[in-house]
């Protein structure tokens, strides 16, 4: 028994002309989906930024877990850039036909560096979760080895990601029949595709969501049980359990969010390479309802260019004052000479900014519980 191949069905519908879908539909779908990774990657690109710079400016984040917070927001960037130059690019090539070697070109970059960012946020995302459980069950050996294990995290995570974003781009090609797309290629064989397919599902999904759901399960039965000696009045109490009730829930979000944006894409794509086919295969065979939920599944994963941000604002108290500060701190009017230090005292952060150009200084208040900072750094 032979497996039809995609190249197969693509020659068939090109000598038939009575195929159920025009080239104007494909198009059409082509041309909402290059437009929706424009939106999408100027909003990532915004959000991104916004995450970068308060990491980058406010001291108490400059611990293992924020920094992986902030390397997390460095790849849903370069994500977010790939998204928006993709789309420009395709946009491009279906309005003015250029050579078929640019949407080669286009194709096989643009896949390169959506597969690197997505394999270095995914790792990132399961180091930011073994380190907040590893801080709680040994706070000391964690802070004795805190530099070079971020420097193992870092490291680890773009390499890993360089390996997933090379494998995507073996796996993708451009239909010389719809030199437009940009789909699933066999170019290692039918059986290869299958094998690279299945490694980056378990490899890059099922495992990162099993160690990231066991840590932050036993992370939280831990916060529900955590203790903070020394408070002896109801305001310290209530302020105390406010804050670990903010991070069990930016916890809860951001893993939720997580599996609920990018099981369709992997699964959608296990689809495709066990059955054969591509996305405009599909689409030009006349199986619309299979076409439209092969395509749509690619929609939600590209909602991880931006959508922690929001979470970070929503669920957290501390981290949306820090985000706020950081709007509202006069930084972008004199980057280059700004120095930042933050001081606390009792229940305030002090954030006290001075600039080469005056002699005063600005003192800007922020009000934080020490439970909260010090459950986040946690």
């Amino acid at each position: 028994m032979t497996t039809k191949l995609p190249y197969q069905s693509n020659e068939n519908i090109s000598q038939h002309s009575n195929a159920s879908v025009t080239l104007r539909d494909i198009l059409q779908s082509y041309s909402l989906f290059a437009i929706l990774g424009i939106i999408v990657g100027c909003i990532g690109v915004l959000f991104q930024t916004w995450v970068i710079i308060t990491v980058w400016l406010t001291k108490r984040m400059h611990v293992a877990s924020f920094i992986l917070m902030g390397n997390l927001a460095v790849a849903d960037l370069m994500y977010s850039i790939s998204l928006f130059f993709y789309g420009v690019l395709q946009l491009m090539y279906i309005t003015t036909s250029p050579i078929l070697m640019v949407m080669v070109v286009n194709c096989y970059i643009s896949f390169f560096l959506i597969g690197m960012n997505y394999g270095t946020s995914i790792i990132t995302l399961t180091f930011i979760s073994y380190d907040r459980y590893y801080k709680i069950i040994s706070p000391l050996s964690s802070e004795c080895r805190s530099k070079r294990r971020i420097v193992y995290y870092l490291i680890t995570s773009w390499l890993l990601g360089i390996l997933v974003g090379m494998l995507l781009a073996l796996t993708t090609g451009v239909d010389p029949n719809f030199p437009f797309t940009c789909d699933v290629s066999y170019n290692v064989g039918l059986a290869g595709t299958q094998a690279i397919y299945t490694f980056l599902t378990l490899a890059f999904y099922v495992i990162p969501v099993i160690v990231i759901l066991i840590c932050y399960s036993k992370l939280i039965h831990r916060l529900r049980h955590l203790s903070r000696p020394g408070i002896n009045n109801k305001e310290q109490l209530r302020n105390h359990n406010e804050s670990k009730h903010s991070a069990i829930r930016l916890i809860i979000a951001v893993t939720a969010i997580f599996i609920i944006v990018t099981w369709p894409y992997w699964v959608s794509s296990l689809g495709l390479v066990y059955t054969g086919d591509t996305f405009v295969s599909l689409r030009a065979s006349g199986k619309i309802l299979e076409a439209s939920i092969a395509g749509f599944a690619s929609v939600p994963i590209m909602l991880t260019a931006f959508i922690y941000p929001p979470l970070y604002l929503i669920f957290n108290k501390s981290l949306r004052h820090d985000m706020l500060a950081i709007l509202r701190c006069p930084w972008h009017a004199s980057l280059p000479l700004l120095m930042r230090r933050t001081y606390s005292s009792k229940n305030q952060i002090i954030i006290m900014t001075r600039t080469a150009s005056t002699t005063n200084t600005n003192i800007k208040y922020v009000s934080h519980d020490k439970a909260s900072i010090s459950l986040l750094n946690a």
